[in-house]
């Protein structure tokens, strides 16, 4: 009952990614990896859809620098897949620009983290 649940939840994911493929990019991050920086320029906004991470129990996190600034702020963590434990809420976030936008995944993943996002202009 389990691995249908893990299955369904990878197909709903998998497939709404390609109702939306135009508009959302993605990104696959390693465990371990120094991570992916995005830049959000002023009068911009970033849309995180999806932020999965396959195994593990530290979780990849998505951090936020806010132009002009130093300190990171953590405001999204991955929702971790395992077919053995019920579905994760997947959360969204807005990110409003200027910013630099860190995405990490967690350094025991078993396998990638997968995120979803997109930029919108205001």
């Amino acid at each position: 009952m389990k691995t249908v649940r893990f299955a369904l939840a990878l197909f709903l994911f998998g497939s709404s990614a390609l109702l939306f493929a135009n508009d959302f990019n993605s990104e696959v991050i390693m465990p371990n990896s120094p991570g992916v920086n995005k830049n959000v320029p002023d009068g911009q906004f970033m849309v995180i859809r999806n932020f999965t991470q396959i195994g593990g129990n530290q979780r990849g996190a998505v951090n936020v620098i806010p132009l002009g600034q130093t300190g990171m702020t953590t405001v999204l963590t991955a929702a971790i897949l395992d077919p053995t434990s019920p579905p994760e809420v997947i959360n969204e976030v807005v990110i409003a620009g200027p910013a630099t936008v860190i995405f990490t995944c967690g350094s025991d993943a078993t396998g990638n983290c997968f995120i979803t996002f997109r930029k919108i202009s205001q």
